[in-house]
């Protein structure tokens, strides 16, 4: 757990700090191949802040120790929304409804969050708020829509080869999903355009069911 928190939460503080020093001005990156865009980077971040509690609950007695993940959480926060990922917005506001509503502390918990939020008002611009409030409106959002592309090739992909699936990547290789647009009117309940290039799914679930099959996606599932 220290490695996962020295490693992903020190690396995004480093950032998060560049981000309050900056002013909001530093760009966030991937902080590695593996996490290699601001979205990846900000849910490996949202991941290690509850390691963060939890090492804080067992080293209580040691100052230090608490201040240091205290100022790691702060700053992973910070990265977390200087990424400009909306998901990790989403995230971040999930995982603080779940410590407040498990929180025996939640005028305290409440105080906290708000003065990191009158803090980060500070240092977000236009910009970042234009780019959130299109959560609101998916389908004026082309970024979404290109999901919704990618989950109905998924699922098209996966009823036809429910076994083996099309293979990895599938929706993003042009010969494999242009085999499945003839059967594009089976989930044309869902509105979006129509398909004219490759699309990542962003989406675990339809990645698998439209790389592995159902075979490959109901052990996931279930897991």
């Amino acid at each position: 757990m220290w490695a996962c928190v020295l490693s992903v939460a020190a690396t995004a503080a480093k950032q998060g700090i560049k981000v309050a020093v900056s002013g909001g001005n530093h760009v966030v990156y991937g902080m590695s191949s593996t996490f290699n865009d601001n979205n990846l980077s900000a849910f490996a971040t949202l991941m290690t802040i509850p390691m963060c509690l939890y090492l804080i609950s067992q080293h209580k007695n040691s100052k230090i120790f608490v201040l240091g993940l205290i100022g790691a959480i702060c700053s992973s926060i910070i990265f977390v929304l200087g990424s400009d990922s909306r998901g990790g917005l989403l995230g971040l506001l999930v995982l603080f409804g779940f410590y407040f509503l498990k929180s025996k502390h939640k005028f305290l918990l409440s105080t906290i969050a708000l003065i990191l939020g009158v803090f980060a008002l500070g240092l977000l611009d236009d910009e970042w708020f234009d780019r959130m409030q299109t959560i609101t409106e998916a389908n004026e959002d082309s970024s979404f829509q290109g999901r919704l592309i990618a989950w109905k090739l998924s699922i098209l992909l996966a009823i036809q080869s429910p076994i083996w699936g099309a293979g990895f990547d599938s929706v993003a290789y042009g010969p494999v999903w242009q085999g499945v647009m003839g059967y594009w009117n089976l989930v044309s309940f869902i509105p979006s355009p129509y398909p004219t290039k490759g699309h990542v799914a962003h989406s675990i679930y339809f990645q698998v069911l439209g790389d592995l099959g159902f075979v490959g996606f109901f052990p996931l599932f279930l897991a």
